[in-house]
């Protein structure tokens, strides 16, 4: 996120659901004076996503496999 220019992070809550497949959700708040349509926010929220792939791309695909 720093490297896109977004001066604080997010909160970051992650789990597994029933797959075993991990969950990842960010609260993303509203920017104080823009609509949730203005250019500025959905700028924002676009970076969001771009950080949330910068970070998991380079981890590749990861297979759970269940050993018994």
């Amino acid at each position: 996120m720093y490297e896109l220019r977004i001066d604080h992070g997010l909160p970051v809550f992650h789990s597994r659901d029933e797959q075993m497949q991990y969950v990842f959700l960010s609260p993303i708040p509203f920017l104080e004076g823009h609509a949730v349509d203005s250019p500025a926010f959905v700028d924002y929220v676009c970076k969001v996503l771009l950080s949330y792939e910068a970070t998991f791309s380079q981890l590749g695909d990861l297979v759970y496999e269940e050993t018994m």
